[in-house]
Order: C-alpha cells, then structure tokens, then sequence
C-alpha cells in the first residue's frame, strides 16, 4: 500500500524521489501539503522527468525544489493544476554545463515563478538547451547563466515564452562568440505590460549571437507596454539586439498632422523629435504629460507597419532616460528600451553594425 502524508499547517517542507510521486493506481503515495507554503522537494541527483501524472495524488503545494543536475524535464497539466491550485515556484537545481532544462508550463494559469541555477552552462554544443513555456498568471522567470557564450560555430541557447498578464522575465549570459545555428536568447513575453532585463552579457558578430525579443501583435501596446532594460544596440563591431516585431520596416517619411499639443516633427534614421510649433524648431521633452499625444500624433501618421523611435524621459525630471519603440498596426505597439539615450537610428538589417543603432526584423 502507498503512504499517504498529511502536512497541516505551516510552512512545510516535504521530500520525495521522482519514482515515489509516480500514480500507476496501486500502491499510490499521496502527499496533502494543507495550508500555509509548502515546499516538494525532489531529492533525485541526476536527469530528472516529471510529467502531470506525478502530481495526481499531491496538493496544497506551493513550491516545487529540484536537486538533480542532469537533463530536467516538467510537464504541467491538470494535475499539476489542482496541486499548485494558487500559485508555483519552480527552482531547478545547479543544472550542469551540457545538461538541459525544460518546463512546460502553458497549461498552468497561476503566477508561476521558474529559477533556473544554469551558472554552469556555457550553450556550446547544440544538445544543450533551456526552455521555459509559463500561462496566463503574473509571472516571473529568472536565468542564472552568466556563463553563457555559445561556441564560435553551432551552439545552443535558451528560450523564454510567457503567457498573458504583467511578467517578469531576467536573463544574462557573458561576452558571447560568434555562434551559429541556434539563437543564444530568445524572449517572447506575450500579452501584458512585461519586465524584461538583460543583467548581463556581449553580443557577437553573428545574428544569433544576440537576444531576441518577439513582439507579436496584440503584445506590448500603448496602454501597457513592454519595458525592456539591458538592451544592447549595435556598437560598431558587436550586432545589436533583434526586436522582431510583425512587421520590419522603418519609416522614412511621416505626415503631419496635428494632435494634441504636437504638430509638427523632425525624422531622421528612424528616429523622430517633436515639436509644438507649426514648423518644426526645438525638440520638446517627450514623458507622461505629452506621450498620449505623441501617440495619437504617431498613430495619425505613421504609414502602417512602420516603426519608428523616440526619446523618452521616464521619471518626469527634464531628461531622457529611455527609447521608445513605436510600430504602426492594427493595435499599436510601443516599447520601452530604458537606459538607451545614445541610440540614433532604427534599421530592419538585422547584420547592421552602425553604432548606437536599434534592430528590428
């Protein structure tokens, strides 16, 4: 017969080996985490697989610890659900350089928070990779893997898909080499207004060897956008970041007509300044106060499924402290590039090397 564990209140901390969760129908363990946070730890060391049947038979749980090193896999679904019924945090053990690490997690609609302890891993070799897949929820996913520098050749990379709501998503790596094959990041943050941020890491001379951010229609628009920190434009040797959004194509005219207090604009390189005279003169400071019109001026004109840029002051004190990304579509989409004050041209050649300029593809 299986054991049945019935934690009560607290903040416990339970541990199990993968084969112990495993429900076949007979002898089944059956793990109660009742209230307070409660902690699964799995206490295997090597490769571990936890698919949606390992969690038949537990609930109350809140926090699931992986030990193992090796290759890890986890699968949700709705056992996964009914066990995590309020909210998952995910932590992977120090996943060991060649190893890889996958949580799927689409089917998963609370506030999931994934760790990956990747410090290890260097994505040089193309079996290597790390992949996570979160639903709709406010979450929050965190890359330790400031080791990352790919190979100069075929190499692997990591992958990062967040449903709908407002998530949070931390990647680095180090001072990249000039990889191939696979792309060394790529960050799709979906619906809602997300953080994003890029800790650390150099980009290389080859396209992969760079993040990219995929912006879909319906993603990042002008009522909640995506914010985007530790973006690295081209520098006149290393490639720039790729913003891929529906459409790559900048702007090289724009009417002009009047909204709000902006009437009239200076466009160069894809980069717009703005002004309240009839002819344009002297730049006005773009933040809280005036963006609405900037936007509706932006809208008004901008021929559609073209981007432009713009300075933005964030913190309302005078200056700019940011770039803002604007593309023309059905739904709007604008991004926020904070830190990103040098950057003069936008150019859709993702093989650009002109420095202080912002790729989009």
């Amino acid at each position: 017969n299986g054991t049945t564990y019935n934690a009560g209140t607290g903040n416990d901390s339970i541990s199990v080996t993968v084969a112990g969760l495993v429900a076949t129908g007979a002898d089944d363990n059956k793990i109660n985490a009742g209230d307070g946070t409660d902690t699964i730890t799995i206490s295997d060391a090597g490769a571990t697989t936890l698919t949606d049947n390992h969690f038949t038979f537990v609930t109350g749980a809140e926090k699931l610890t992986l030990s193992g090193t090796g290759d890890t896999s986890i699968t949700t679904g709705g056992s996964f659900n009914t066990a995590f019924a309020t909210s998952a945090t995910i932590t992977s053990g120090t996943v060991a350089d060649t190893s890889t690490f996958a949580y799927s997690g689409g089917l998963y609609g609370q506030d999931t928070t994934v760790v990956v302890n990747g410090d290890a891993a260097l994505m040089n070799a193309a079996s290597e990779s790390f992949s996570i897949v979160t639903g709709a929820g406010d979450d929050t996913v965190t890359l330790n893997t400031a080791a990352i520098v790919g190979a100069a050749g075929a190499s692997s990379g990591v992958v990062v898909t967040t449903g709908a709501g407002a998530d949070k998503i931390t990647i680095e790596y180090g001072t990249m080499l000039a990889s191939t094959g696979t792309q060394v990041a790529t960050v799709t943050a979906g619906t809602g207004a997300d953080t994003i941020t890029k800790t650390a890491g150099t980009n290389s001379t080859t396209v992969t060897s760079v993040t990219k951010y995929v912006v879909a229609a319906g993603d990042s628009n002008t009522d909640g956008r995506d914010k985007i920190t530790g973006y690295d434009v081209a520098d006149g040797t290393n490639f720039g970041d790729l913003i891929d959004l529906p459409a790559a194509t900048v702007a090289t005219s724009v009417a002009s007509e009047d909204y709000g207090v902006i009437s009239s604009h200076n466009l160069s390189g894809g980069f717009m300044l703005f002004d309240d005279a009839a002819a344009y003169a002297t730049a006005l400071v773009i933040n809280s106060s005036n963006l609405g019109d900037v936007l509706g001026y932006l809208a008004a004109n901008v021929t559609n499924n073209q981007t432009v840029a713009f300075l933005y002051d964030s913190t309302g004190d005078g200056s700019n402290d940011a770039t803002m990304v604007f593309m023309n579509g059905a739904t709007d989409i604008l991004i926020e590039l904070a830190g990103i004050t040098a950057a003069t041209s936008v150019n859709a050649t993702a093989t650009t090397t002109t420095a202080n300029t912002i790729i989009i593809g």
